[in-house]
């Protein structure tokens, strides 16, 4: 009968502490989810594109936009590893290639 007990008690603490898990990840990931989908706004409220999007919007590569990058055509802003585009360059850009 004891031994019913103190395995009853286990499963009860092990589902617990379960749920606990449980929550502590679902509140990471949701945390983490929403750092990733915000928008990357500098200080002076320029939006911020990734290497990805720019490559998208001009049809390259991103071997080539690496050597654009490179050769000034555009500047890139380093924040921790991640490389990003200021929006209003790239659109600058853009227009510039369109025209010429």
């Amino acid at each position: 009968m004891a031994r019913k007990t103190i395995l009853n008690l286990l499963v009860e603490v092990v589902d617990h502490f379960k749920k606990d898990v449980r929550e502590m990840l679902e509140s990471i990931i949701e945390q983490k989810f929403k750092e990733l989908v915000k928008p990357r706004i500098t200080a002076d409220s320029e939006i911020l594109l990734t290497r990805e999007e720019v490559a998208d919007m001009f049809k390259i590569s991103l071997v080539t936009l690496h050597s654009w990058s490179n050769s000034n055509m555009l500047k890139p802003y380093k924040i921790g590893v991640h490389t990003y585009f200021k929006k209003s360059e790239v659109d600058n850009a853009l227009k510039a290639k369109k025209a010429g």
